[in-house]
């Protein structure tokens, strides 16, 4: 992971049904301050999330499918913190 660059920490996956929650969760995520021994221990990770994807938050309608758009997002998610 070392020099890798990730436009997001997280990657918000919900039903819709659920989207006032979503809501609250990724607000809350993004201001998240990670514990500082994590950060001492792992002196590449962000000391606050930040950047967190969500659909409507964040996904452009561009040509192509809607599971190719995700895909590029997710690959654009780091996998560090799992």
């Amino acid at each position: 992971m070392e020099g890798e660059n990730f436009k997001y920490y997280a990657f918000t996956s919900y039903s819709h049904k659920d989207k006032k929650v979503a809501r609250h969760l990724h607000k809350k995520f993004r201001s998240y301050h990670l514990p500082s021994k994590l950060i001492q221990s792992h002196p590449e990770l962000p000391k606050k999330l930040g950047s967190v994807f969500m659909d409507e938050a964040n996904l452009v309608a561009k040509e192509g499918s809607l599971t190719e758009s995700l895909r590029k997002y997710l690959d654009e998610s780091t996998d560090m913190l799992t």
